[in-house]
């Protein structure tokens, strides 16, 4: 799932543009990540333990 989405900064109001900002999607499931600091992931949790299985010891 690709999304192109142009954001356009018009002031100079930093704050007001990152929150601003579409929320990530997961790449796996399509669902709204709910992002930490200093995210770099592109999918949710729930697809990520799926993937990795880590409740398996």
């Amino acid at each position: 799932m690709c999304a192109n989405i142009t954001i356009e900064r018009k002031d100079t109001d930093y704050l007001g543009f990152y929150k601003n900002l579409p929320s990530k999607i997961c790449s796996d499931c399509g669902y709204d990540i709910i992002e930490q600091h200093e995210l770099y992931l592109n999918k949710c949790e729930q697809c990520i333990k799926k993937e990795y299985d880590w409740d398996k010891k």
